[in-house]
């Protein structure tokens, strides 16, 4: 699923730590030592080889300097960066040699010297075999494996009709990329980062007996064992932008980006409580990687995973692990390029050996998930120069053919398969999770699509296939406008989720698993939303399949104390499942929830004004045409008048603001926007997508209770200015604070506030 929050916390006090640590140690710098002259600075290498597209990490040794500028002789064929004051990035461009000086300030004793180093550098053109090799063969010759896809959308994404046309023959001018069985990144320059210890949990932080049960099979593990579960969405795969991804060294950063709270014990023991039995996690590895081309995990992002993982198997649930967006990556698979390809190949491979690796002594209560709904169309999305998704205007996207994007989406989920079968121990029989073409029911259940082939030992039993479901997407997308469903014709709309969940069954038939990763109702504020739940559990129960809620922060999970949200919700999860999770909320779903009341205020004063620009980021860190990198509020946000300074604030990124106005002493308060550019223009860098209104209990707080309001429906024009309803919820109880945001990048021009006379 889709993006939302972006919160930055910078810690500054590692050179704090330092000092005090050298102080401890007893080597304390003495009051002349600032005055000892330095070392002359030298390069860790004189010559250095790289692949076109490839990267390769040169250091300043002996000082740090004051500054570096570098200057490269033939820049057609090489490019030089200074990372930092101490490190080099040297990118091929083109195959050749040229030279570089690299121009380092530093101080000596009292004095600033300047010294120019040389390097050389030659760059070579990819012949060899590439980092991944094909593995695909036995896939795809496989006669047990079914094939299947029907994309279940990403947030906002309606799904495509389902292509019925005949496989498109492969171009010899664009070769597929193939995965290896077995190489490791082949460059032979490859700048290792220096080892970190690995810092691992102790013993009383693991809840789990490492018991595999190699005679369970995945088919026995989802309909028997693993019961209802969720997801913790919009946590683990929340991303920031890349500048700011390559300095943040705090996991809960990341996992508070998007409006999650830090996950506690207590929060997953209050989802136990309601007789979930799996947790999803959804993970972006990308977060804290070094992006140095060796795609190492920092191990405070892999302890941090593992460490939420045993608050789960604390109340012996299942946990299922993936690699989740990420920041669009994977839309290198597709690239043009062939060495960005392979880059994404060993990318791919690395990641989970890492995974597997940590988790390779865990019971048969950690399942491991190939991917999500990237791999199938995905694979050509465009890539910015550091690989990812963003909104830089220097983008690439891949040209891969329908038949290409199957056999490649096979052979990723065949390299997956084979690195951790490869890693023995548990490993060798851990259930996997493969992620179905889209993870999209009807792509998937295309003969084009193969499951892997697994060790002649397991055969298909420890292997499951990953599909989503949210049909109709009208009801239960984010910005859904179906508010009704089973109202008119209950029976209907219950055999139309039967039609399209049901062709899955040809992987039940032949031996797998299969689980619905996610399902859900985006907008709580619809109707029948307890009767959605129960259809889908029923038919997935009835078809052998596990369904997974789709679950975000202040959805129907509070992240402050695990408590369900709405008591209608938590009552039908306590009697499915025979359970007695607190059900004391006041608030119910549906869409009784909120007053879609509008007002044309032409002709009214507002109680509450806020004038000036609001630039409402989207993820690139973009304001306007300049980009910011280090999350402040006022390159987001430029205020020219405010009645009320004390009662707005913006987050820091750019992505929500928050009123306070004493709300419960309001009659009836609606709010009006005003913006720059054409908002109602889709293909804009202006455009004012769905409006979404929740409460919070301060400012950057967690979304409560949200609801969504399509543009049109709170749309002004030069001769009607509507305001819409402020929810009744916001003032009740802690929630004081309207947390306000939009859908898609529009500048904000003026936020107005009435009530009745």
């Amino acid at each position: 699923m889709g993006k939302s929050t972006k919160k930055v916390i910078f810690k500054k006090i590692t050179a704090i730590a330092l000092s005090l640590s050298m102080v401890l140690a007893g080597n304390a710098v003495s009051p002349n030592s600032a005055q000892a002259k330095a070392k002359a600075p030298k390069l860790a290498k004189k010559t250095v080889s790289v692949n076109v597209g490839a990267k390769v990490n040169v250091k300043i040794k002996n000082v740090t300097p004051k500054k570096v500028t570098v200057k490269v002789k033939k820049s057609k064929i090489a490019k030089v960066k200074v990372k930092s004051k101490k490190k080099l990035i040297v990118t091929g461009i083109a195959a050749g040699k040229t030279k570089a000086t690299v121009k380092v300030k530093y101080k000596s004793g009292k004095k600033v010297k300047t010294s120019n180093l040389k390097l050389t550098i030659n760059v070579t053109e990819v012949t060899a075999t590439p980092v991944a090799t094909a593995v695909a063969t036995k896939a795809a010759t496989t006669t047990t494996a079914p094939a299947v896809a029907t994309k279940a959308p990403e947030a906002t994404e309606v799904p495509a009709a389902e292509d019925t046309s005949a496989p498109e023959a492969t171009p010899t001018a664009t070769p597929v990329i193939t995965l290896s069985d077995g190489d490791e990144i082949d460059n032979p320059e490859l700048d290792l980062p220096e080892e970190t210890p690995k810092v691992t949990l102790a013993p009383e932080q693991i809840f789990d007996d490492g018991e595999m049960r190699k005679d369970m099979t995945s088919l026995e593990l989802t309909t028997e064992e693993m019961g209802p579960g969720i997801n913790l969405g919009n946590t683990f795969e929340a991303t920031l932008d890349y500048d700011t991804k390559i300095v943040t060294t705090d996991p809960t950063v990341f996992e508070t980006a998007w409006g999650s709270q830090v996950i506690t014990q207590e929060v997953i023991d209050g989802i136990a409580s309601y007789g979930f039995k799996t947790v999803r996690i959804p993970v972006a590895w990308s977060n804290m990687m070094h992006e140095d081309g060796t795609y190492t995990i920092d191990q405070a992002w892999m302890n941090r995973i593992e460490e939420v993982t045993n608050y789960c198997l604390k109340n012996d649930m299942y946990v299922i692990i993936n690699d989740h967006w990420d920041s669009g990556w994977w839309g290198q698979f597709g690239n043009p390029d062939a060495q960005v390809r392979l880059n994404a190949a060993a990318r791919y491979r690395r990641f989970w050996q890492q995974i597997g690796e940590t988790f390779k002594n865990y019971s048969d209560h950690v399942i491991l998930e190939s991917g999500n709904e990237e791999i199938g169309q995905r694979l050509n999305d465009a890539v910015d120069e550091h690989g990812y998704s963003s909104n830089s205007s220097n983008r690439t996207g891949g040209k891969l053919t329908d038949a290409q994007k199957y056999q490649l989406t096979n052979q990723i989920n065949q390299t997956f398969v084979n690195v951790i079968r490869a890693q023995g121990g548990n490993n060798a029989y851990r259930h996997l999770l493969i992620a179905g073409y889209d993870t999209n029911i009807g792509y998937t259940c295309k003969d084009k699509f193969v499951m892997p082939t697994d060790t002649e030992e397991n055969g298909v039993s420890k292997l499951s296939v990953s599909v989503h479901f949210y049909s109709p997407w009208g009801y239960c997308g984010d910005n859904g406008s179906t508010v009704n469903w089973g109202v008119d014709d209950l029976e209907g709309d219950q055999a139309d989720m039967r039609e399209e969940l049901e062709p899955a069954t040809k992987f039940v038939d032949a031996g797998y698993g299969v689980i619905v990763g996610e399902y859900g109702v985006c907008v709580p504020q619809h109707n029948n939303i307890p009767k959605y739940f129960e259809s889908v559990i029923s038919i997935c129960k009835d078809l052998k399949y596990l369904p997974v809620l789709w679950d975000t922060a202040g959805r129907y999970i509070d992240r402050n104390t695990g408590n369900m949200t709405y008591s209608d919700i938590a009552e039908f999860f306590n009697n499915l499942t025979g359970s007695n999770g607190d059900a004391s909320s006041e608030f119910v779903t549906g869409e009784v929830a909120y007053d879609k009341d509008v007002w044309d205020v032409t002709n009214k004063e507002p109680i509450f004004s806020w004038e000036g620009k609001w630039y409402k980021n989207g993820g690139s860190g973009m304001v306007g045409d300049d980009k910011s990198t280090e999350g402040k509020e006022g390159d987001f946000v430029i205020t020219t008048s405010c009645s009320s300074p004390d009662s707005i604030a913006f987050n820091s990124w750019g992505y929500q603001s928050f009123i306070n106005l004493n709300w419960s002493e309001l009659k009836n308060p609606h709010i009006r926007f005003e913006f720059a550019g054409d908002p109602g223009d889709a293909e804009s860098n202006t455009s004012a997508g769905a409006l979404t209104l929740a409460a919070a209990d301060q400012p950057d707080g967690t979304p409560y209770l949200s609801v969504t309001i399509d543009y049109a429906d709170y749309a002004c024009t030069d001769s009607v200015k509507n305001a819409v309803a402020v929810p009744s919820l916001v003032g009740a109880n802690f929630y004081q604070w309207l947390y306000i945001t939009f859908a898609d990048q529009p500048i904000v021009t003026g936020i107005y506030v009435y009530d009745e006379e």
